[in-house]
């Protein structure tokens, strides 16, 4: 295991040297990490990210004075430090030898090793929650001291999961599942101590989360789960709206609705009249015995039921085969189809129904937002990671076939395969340099820094630009923004440049061209780069100009 994990430091520290550029979301935890260093809590907050990271940043900034180097470093150490739940996890499960096998997946991901070095919060999360998921399989086979001692361990590394992304409650929920009913029928614990674990994991997770809870309570006035989501969104309206909501009682009162009083008297009624009225309530009746009957479903209905339901699940699942790879997503089904026909033991049915109880959640939570968010291979990845073990017993159980293996020894064969993959498949991926438009990214905040007046704030669609050239900056929602809203945000900030890619004006600035047109904005100058080994990247760089400019008649 000291080879495997020198293994993973080597991978990630030359992934880190080929990373150029950090990623767009590094440079908000950065800045929470100064926020840290500059006492300021309304900076921290404004961020509207988990603070853990940031903390670690802030941290790893006594070891490297750079603030880019020490989320480097943050990210790189809890993602060397993952494997030891990897591992864990899947020997307890498979075995030692299919526990290797699994930590040298870890090992040259191309997507773990690419988080793990980006100065993201992803290695961090999923090293605590395979960690606690780990720990709360182990405090439910324990009994006595060490169960407590365990399930305070499982709730203090959930709550610092929550604290690094707020999906680290679902592995909370997942042991707390498993604690009260996984072997309900058996009668292997009794109610009472099923309830008592739980109040134990409970508490601990309560204690660490209670003070972030507190802040964003005092920073936005309300009780809320995450700065994005109050408490009342995570309750069904029936009940929440007896409980977390306060309606206006005058506004639910019934108006009593006076009967019009007719002008004149009512004529006496003819036989054709009541003939008339006879044949119309005729008429209502058999509307009403049509209504009754059910429509058929037309073909619009069926269109939105199948872009509604079918696509959304179908995009999660294209996201996840692509970021577990689509040959380990093979060997996971075959994996999966292995397990559940072998006998199995006791504590593999218990840790396998945790594992599929944490895939299931968090896939049905992707698919819940596919339809109204975009779903990234980053929300996906613990998910992979819960799915790499199973991939690793389908690479062993048909490695060690001796139809395949006739002439070949059967203890290596594993080994040799794993060798073939990592080689061919996985570490060429995993070691790619970055796309061109990200390694000019740096050349062009020189770029802006040699303009003639760079001072003032930058509206921009990449942070990372402002960030390199240390510049005031503000980042355009991506949203459809109506031309008056644009004005207003421009003014709202005090821009007085935009910067976009030119590839990237029909997609997020939609009011440019009109805002061309009134001479609202002119553009300044264009950053253009044809290495044609790296491809093109074009950057424009524009002046706002409101109505009260000093700038204005330049």
């Amino acid at each position: 295991m000291v080879t495997i994990t020198f293994f993973v430091a080597i991978i990630r520290i030359i992934a880190s040297v080929l990373l150029f550029v950090i990623a767009r979301d590094t440079t908000r935890f950065i800045t929470m990490a100064y926020a840290v260093t500059a006492r300021d809590l309304n900076l921290f907050m404004s961020e509207q990210y988990h603070p853990l990271y940031a903390l670690l940043i802030y941290c790893w900034h006594f070891v490297f004075p750079g603030w880019v180097q020490a989320a480097k470093a943050a990210a790189l150490a809890m993602s060397v430090a993952g494997v030891f739940p990897v591992y864990m996890l899947c020997a307890d499960l498979f075995g030692k030898k299919t526990g290797r096998i699994c930590a040298i997946l870890f090992a040259v991901h191309p997507y773990v090793v690419r988080f793990g070095v980006d100065g993201l919060s992803e290695s961090t999360y999923t090293f605590l929650l395979m960690f606690g998921l780990w720990i709360g399989y182990r405090a439910m086979r324990s009994r006595g001291l060490a169960s407590i001692l365990l399930f305070a361990s499982g709730g203090v590394l959930f709550s610092l999961a929550y604290l690094t992304r707020p999906e680290g409650v679902g592995g909370f929920l997942v042991i707390v599942l498993a604690t009260l009913v996984y072997g309900l029928k058996k009668n292997s614990l009794h109610i009472a101590q099923r309830i008592g674990r739980v109040c134990v994991i409970g508490l601990a997770f309560t204690l660490f989360t209670t003070p972030y809870l507190y802040m964003i309570q005092q920073y936005t006035g309300e009780w809320r789960f995450t700065q994005k989501k109050a408490m009342r969104d995570f309750v069904p309206h029936a009940i929440g709206q007896y409980f977390l909501t306060y309606p206006d009682k005058d506004s639910q009162k019934k108006q009593a609705v006076s009967p019009a009083v007719p002008e004149t008297k009512p004529q006496p009624e003819t036989p054709e009249h009541s003939v008339s009225q006879d044949q119309a309530a005729e008429t209502v009746v058999q509307e009403e015995v049509r209504s009754e009957k059910p429509e058929p479903v037309s073909k619009n209905q069926r269109k939105s039921f199948y872009s509604k339901k079918i696509v959304p699940a179908l995009e999660v699942l294209n996201t996840f085969i692509n970021t577990l790879n689509p040959l380990l997503f093979c060997f996971f089904l075959a994996g999966m189809g292995m397990y559940i026909r072998s006998p199995k033991t006791q504590d593999q049915r218990l840790l396998s129904f945790i594992l599929f109880s944490a895939m299931v959640l968090y896939l049905y939570v992707l698919y819940s937002l596919a339809s109204h968010h975009y779903v990234s291979k980053r929300h996906l990845l613990p998910v992979a990671l819960l799915a790499l073990p199973f991939a690793a017993h389908g690479i062993c159980r048909i490695s060690e076939l001796r139809a395949l293996w006739k002439r070949f020894p059967a203890k290596i064969a594993p080994l040799t395969v794993i060798m073939v993959i990592c080689a061919l498949v996985l570490l060429p991926k995993a070691l790619k340099p970055q796309r061109a438009n990200k390694m000019y990214l740096k050349e062009i905040g020189k770029w802006i820094n040699a303009q003639e007046d760079t001072s003032g704030v930058f509206a921009v669609d990449d942070s990372r630009i402002p960030f390199y050239a240390q510049l005031d900056f503000v980042v355009v929602p991506r949203s459809t923004m109506k031309y008056e809203q644009w004005l207003d945000f421009l003014a709202k900030n005090q821009v007085r440049y935009v910067l976009t890619e030119k590839e990237f004006i029909e997609m997020y600035f939609l009011n440019l061209e009109q805002s061309l047109t009134n001479d609202v904005i002119k553009l300044k100058s264009i950053y253009k780069s044809t290495d044609n080994k790296n491809g093109a990247v074009e950057y424009c760089l524009y002046e706002y100009f409101p109505p009260d400019s000093v700038y204005r008649d330049r």
